[in-house]
């Protein structure tokens, strides 16, 4: 923990339940006409829209709100490699669903499909590049900056299968460079994970909520990349 702290970070107590509770009410509300829904989608449909609405409230609330939080009272944040997953998910994810909601609700869309809508995400692409990018400069260990540099490598190569898929050009390299962006960072975090409970290294309540918020993200892609239930 820095030593330029005016205090030390709470510990985990109702006030953060009460607020993921608050946001999990909140983002039902934004897909609730996708889970409600789901009679002739897949059946892994409804897992992976859950699975996505827990991690978006645990990144939301854990990372952006979190961080207005502590350094309103002068708490260095974030310190922890999973804090930073928590305020680049967080980040990423709340200026995705304001404009998911400005175009839905304001332009009457009704398809997530819609290309209004990949092409304002394919536009913000340079937020998620550079909230994985910037940790390299901010963590201490090795394993961890090479899982920053490979998340945000992933975010390049799949902001170059948007902007491949809208313009026709053929999107095979950019699902190759995917695959193994993913790959190497799914390993990455395993090996910095098994690293740090083999050296018993404490990070706080807050590194562990990043690091289940990013699993619960893999899950997400694992089940997007087996049975094609987009979101997000």
């Amino acid at each position: 923990m820095s030593d330029n702290t005016k205090e030390a970070p709470p510990r985990l107590g109702i006030i953060h339940l009460l607020v993921w509770i608050f946001l999990n009410a909140i983002l039902f509300d934004v897909f609730r006409f996708w889970i409600l829904d789901t009679s002739s989608a897949s059946p892994y449909t409804l897992p992976s829209l859950l699975t996505t609405l827990v991690q978006y409230s645990m990144a939301i609330g854990g990372g952006p709100l979190l961080f207005v939080a502590r350094r309103w009272r002068g708490i260095t944040f974030p310190t922890e490699p999973g804090e930073w997953i928590l305020l680049a998910m967080g980040t990423d994810a709340l200026l995705k669903l304001l404009v998911f909601r400005v175009l839905i609700y304001v332009l009457s869309l009704e398809d997530f499909s819609n290309g209004y809508i990949w092409q304002a995400y394919t536009s913000l692409a340079i937020v998620p590049i550079c909230l994985w990018f910037i940790p390299i400069f901010f963590v201490s260990k090795t394993s961890w900056r090479w899982f920053f540099a490979f998340e945000s490598f992933y975010f390049c190569a799949q902001t170059f299968q948007r902007v491949s898929h809208i313009s026709g050009i053929d999107t095979q390299s950019a699902d190759q460079a995917i695959t193994t962006a993913t790959g190497l960072a799914v390993i990455a975090f395993i090996y910095s994970v098994v690293s740090d409970w083999r050296r018993s290294a404490s990070r706080g309540w807050c590194h562990g909520i990043g690091l289940l918020a990013f699993s619960l993200y893999a899950v997400r892609v694992v089940l997007q990349a087996i049975f094609g239930t987009r979101m997000f």
